[in-house]
């Protein structure tokens, strides 16, 4: 995943599905969590479900996060839906900067 530097970055968690349930999740608690590799999270949010989709939900990542302090990093996103249904997805991220 990209991630602009200096930018907000929208981050999105597309079709939750729950297979227990046999549909696409809109009830979930959704979160993210932004960390550098053996490091804690210096950045954290909540995903929220887009009204009307199938199991879509989105959060915003914003612009003050000092990419500097590490060269690697990841985002954690962990979606509940109850009942003991925990997903989780682990997905490293690149930093880059906006160019006209």
């Amino acid at each position: 995943m990209t991630i602009y530097d200096g930018n907000d970055n929208v981050v999105t968690l597309s079709g939750l599905y729950d297979v227990i349930a046999g549909g696409y999740s809109n009830d979930a608690t959704v979160t993210w969590a932004i960390a550098h590799d053996g490091g804690s999270p210096v950045a954290s949010g909540v995903l929220t479900y887009v009204a009307g989709s199938r199991g879509n939900y989105r959060g915003i990542i914003e612009e003050d996060i000092d990419w500097n302090v590490h060269p690697s990093w990841h985002i954690d996103i962990t979606a509940d839906a109850g009942n003991d249904r925990i997903g989780f997805w682990k997905t490293d991220l690149i930093i880059a900067t906006r160019s006209a």
